[in-house]
């Protein structure tokens, strides 16, 4: 993961779009960052992506577990068998160069943190 593009792009703390759904999870100027996969409810339990809300986390990769993975940008948990939601900066990339690395690494920096 590269920090410097991740700070570029993501303004930090990250939030949930509201306590009442929880469908995304948005940087300090709302921009959408990640949205939970729609057939799971993030108001009923804490959802993994719960661990991204607040500030930048510097976790170091040698201490992740592989619970998560992230396949054709979608994250889903190994444990439960199941895809647990996206990432979904795009939008606000496309007009910058590399748009593709760009989202990779801010997928890269989630995965990160899942998997702390």
């Amino acid at each position: 993961m590269n920090k410097k593009l991740l700070l570029e792009n993501v303004k930090f703390p990250l939030k949930w779009d509201s306590d009442k759904y929880k469908v995304y999870i948005l940087d300090s100027v709302n921009q959408i960052i990640a949205q939970i996969d729609i057939h799971q409810n993030a108001t009923e339990w804490e959802h993994a992506f719960h661990k991204l809300v607040g500030d930048f986390k510097e976790v170091s990769v040698s201490d992740q577990s592989t619970r998560y993975f992230l396949y054709q940008g979608d994250f889903y948990d190994q444990e439960e068998g199941k895809r647990i939601g996206l990432v979904c900066a795009y939008g606000k990339l496309q007009y910058k160069e590399n748009p593709e690395k760009r989202q990779d690494n801010i997928a890269e920096y989630i995965l990160i943190v899942l998997n702390s």
